[in-house]
């Protein structure tokens, strides 16, 4: 890790935008944003990536506008954005 000058930073406890996408797509890993999304949604791309791999938490504006995006209701959403203590993962 020193050799590659690679920096382990601290990621967030629950990755938001992973349970966003895993509501719509089978493998989230598998999705490209395009410029497109990123105006559409309203974040740039930094902020995207710090924000997909949980270096930075996401704010409740950049949550509503993904969850438009992607055409999951806002109950599903917030559902999602729940604590899950008894169901088995």
């Amino acid at each position: 890790m020193h050799r590659k000058h690679i920096v382990v930073g601290q990621t967030v406890k629950r990755n938001l935008v992973q349970e966003i996408l895993r509501l719509k797509f089978r493998h989230p890993e598998n999705f490209m944003p395009n410029r497109a999304f990123y105006q559409e949604v309203g974040i740039n791309q930094m902020r995207w990536w710090d924000i997909f791999y949980g270096r930075k938490n996401i704010n409740q504006e950049e949550y509503i506008a993904l969850s438009k995006y992607f055409g999951i209701t806002l109950e599903e959403a917030f559902a999602a954005r729940q604590l899950c203590i008894f169901e088995e993962q």
